[in-house]
């Protein structure tokens, strides 16, 4: 548990610190212009999609994403063979919760209409999805303009 505390506050340290700077952006061929994303938002008006789940390091995220008071999307990404379904999140230390929908990263057509129902602006990633999924989710914040912390290993 304390080493899941310890990097749960290191990852929220980076997230929060990608609030304030400009996003990553892939590399850009040579003589394009690259965009700078750059959320519009305090800590306050973040919302966090927790990529993962119902993985125990996303789920601890999370949970510790509660716990600092941010609010997490009502949708999130899953492994490729982890079927669709919706979770609560539970802090146990402050008993906030949140229900979140997990869309298998494999359901492309199901993510992209979540994309389209939701506010991109102030919207934040963290990926602990299957080392399977990395590349497409990768693809998928950089398409989309999402700042994300990539957290998953293995693979």
């Amino acid at each position: 548990k304390k080493a899941n505390m310890i990097s749960t506050g290191r990852i929220l340290t980076a997230l929060l610190a990608a609030s304030s700077v400009s996003a990553f952006q892939p590399p850009q061929p040579f003589g394009t212009r690259r965009q700078q994303t750059r959320l519009a938002a305090s800590s306050d008006d973040l919302q966090v999609m927790v990529n993962g789940m119902p993985g125990p390091m996303a789920t601890a995220i999370a949970e510790s994403c509660l716990r600092r008071g941010l609010t997490l999307c009502p949708t999130a990404i899953t492994g490729p063979d982890i079927p669709a379904q919706t979770l609560e999140i539970i802090d146990s230390d402050t008993g906030k919760s949140a229900k979140v929908d997990l869309i298998p990263s494999s359901a492309t057509e199901d993510i992209s209409a979540m994309v389209s129902n939701t506010s991109l602006e102030n919207l934040v990633a963290i990926d602990f999805t299957h080392p399977s999924a990395v590349n497409s989710n990768g693809d998928f914040y950089a398409k989309n303009g999402i700042p994300f912390v990539m957290g998953t290993t293995g693979g």
